[in-house]
């Protein structure tokens, strides 16, 4: 069954590559934007006109992915590049990636560091994709309404497999790294109704809310306790 909905991301990442420009591909490789300047693709070139939303995106685990004390250690453990993929997933921030750069500071305005930025899930080809479709919105940008509110649109970053070298190749085993995706379908198939959208971007916030953030875990787990005897039962929803 976890094949079949693991197989099910690939079907629906081959359904959206024939309709729009590919948007994520598993950490398999990093993101292709064409041939837009580095400083074009900044999280700073966005932030004079979309203030509230930078703000938000600047304290999150997206905007934190490259300078991630834990990503940071692993890395060093394992240099693996598909690491770079996920954590600095744009072409654009790999080319501007040195090994020594997860050691020492990079130079300022050296675009890894901004990890999952703006233009990771909003720039394709030259055009600012979004999720309204209300043309006047789009000004001055040459924008396209583009489905970002899906759970499958966010798979294509937060489920993906471990790789393996064969005969100098790497492939795609049948193992999770991340298995959000596949997790999230199983809460669906068994009734539930919440999106990730619903719960990390609530009111379109771009803070991404999650574990990280205490109150978030707070009011996402509920704990009861039941005396029984000399012991205590938790049930834990």
């Amino acid at each position: 069954w976890k094949r079949m909905q693991i197989g099910f991301v690939f079907f629906w990442m081959s359904l959206a590559a024939a309709a729009a420009p590919q948007w994520f591909n598993q950490g398999t490789g990093p993101v292709n934007l064409g041939s837009n300047h580095p400083r074009e693709l900044s999280a700073e070139s966005c932030r004079e006109c979309h203030t509230q939303i930078y703000t938000d995106w600047k304290k999150s685990r997206h905007a934190g992915a490259w300078e991630n004390t834990t990503f940071r250690h692993s890395f060093l453990a394992e240099p693996s590049q598909r690491c770079i993929y996920c954590h600095a997933p744009l072409d654009a921030q790999f080319r501007e990636f040195d090994l020594a750069a997860i050691t020492k500071p990079l130079p300022s305005g050296n675009i890894v560091i901004e990890g999952v930025n703006c233009a990771s899930c909003h720039v394709r080809e030259g055009k600012v994709y979004g999720a309204n479709s209300i043309e006047e919105n789009w000004r001055p940008h040459e924008g396209v309404a583009q489905e970002m509110r899906s759970a499958e649109f966010c798979a294509g970053c937060h489920q993906f497999n471990f790789d393996r070298t064969q005969n100098g190749k790497m492939e795609i085993t049948d193992l999770p790294i991340q298995n959000t995706f596949a997790e999230w379908k199983d809460y669906e198939n068994a009734g539930g109704k919440k999106t990730c959208i619903t719960c990390h971007m609530p009111n379109h916030s771009h803070a991404f809310q999650g574990p990280h953030d205490l109150n978030f875990l707070r009011n996402s787990v509920r704990i009861q306790t039941k005396r029984n005897g000399n012991s205590v039962e938790f049930l834990i929803e």
